[in-house]
């Protein structure tokens, strides 16, 4: 069920924090040797709306910062770690859960999330039902909710067999995982699994069956959670 309402979330803390294969592709030895400055996007809907600030060098870092949001008609929440390097941002993990699975399966506030592929995220959640805040369909255009989602689209994280695949550009020569065919443009020409680095069509990407190898399994090897 959509959440009307207030959202108040309070970022703690992140911890087991690593690299991605991708972030470390052009560093000499193990991911160990790679810090991150993490930051986190927060996002209602694929649309981001709030994000933390930078932290330096680590892999557990500490925020303890609040953010309110009145939100109409909201589904789900997502929350995005990104590593910020000299020239980009760098996925590292990401959750998301439903406004329904906060509302019915976490009576306590305060909880821990686990993250995709790695890392556990700390987080403080009260929701405030407002229905009053609900506006009639005619003024959902008018208060820029389609052009707010259109600019959040560049940094949405496209999760299919929990690839992680996000737009990139592609500096040499380069083929389909999927397809085998080669991978035309300028700029933006495919999407690029953040946690495997498997490259595919930006029109290929939801076909693609095998499963992402730096998915996190449970005791019971379920990849199904992932």
């Amino acid at each position: 069920m959509p959440f009307t309402g207030t959202l108040n979330i309070k970022i703690v803390e992140a911890a087991d924090l690593k690299p991605t294969q991708l972030s470390v592709r052009h560093v000499l030895g193990k991911n160990q040797s790679m810090v991150i400055d993490p930051f986190i996007n927060i996002a209602v809907d694929e649309s981001v709306m709030e994000r933390t600030t930078v932290k330096s060098r680590t892999f557990k870092p500490v925020w303890n910062e609040s953010f309110n949001l009145e939100l109409i008609e909201a589904k789900t929440l997502q929350l995005t770690v990104f590593h910020k390097s000299a020239l980009s941002e760098d996925f590292v993990a990401n959750c998301s859960l439903t406004f329904e699975e906060i509302q019915e399966k976490h009576e306590d506030n305060d909880f821990w999330v686990d993250l995709e592929p790695v890392g556990r995220l700390h987080i403080f959640i009260e929701l405030i039902n407002k229905p009053e805040l609900r506006p009639p369909k005619e003024f959902h255009e008018r208060l820029g909710f389609n052009n707010r989602r259109r600019g959040a689209m560049r940094r949405r994280v496209h999760q299919i067999n929990a690839h992680k695949f996000m737009t990139t550009n592609l500096r040499q020569p380069t083929f389909c995982s999927h397809c085998n065919k080669f991978i035309w443009g300028l700029a933006k020409q495919g999407y690029q699994c953040q946690v495997c680095t498997m490259v595919v069509h930006k029109k290929c990407h939801q076909f693609v069956v095998v499963k992402c190898p730096g998915c996190k399994k449970t005791d019971e090897e379920d990849v199904s959670l992932c």
